[in-house]
């Protein structure tokens, strides 16, 4: 799901490098919590606007937030 429905092509992203695509990806995890309904759930909200993803991770004011989450 991660590298088919959240990557390059997530709306205001198309030429994003990988770097920024982890970014959204860490995010979408993180509020999952593990979980594979609400991974989709995120997945799917990332692709209406990815930068609400971004900010309801905590990872939206700093491009380098989601390097120090641990799991």
């Amino acid at each position: 799901m991660l590298t088919e429905q959240c990557a390059d092509g997530l709306p205001f992203h198309e030429d994003a490098d990988p770097q920024r695509c982890e970014r959204v990806r860490f995010a979408v995890i993180k509020l999952s919590g593990g979980d594979l309904r609400e991974l989709k759930r995120w997945i799917d909200d990332a692709n209406v606007d990815w930068r609400n993803v971004l900010m309801d991770a905590g990872f939206g004011f700093d491009p380098e937030a989601h390097l120090d989450w641990n799991p």
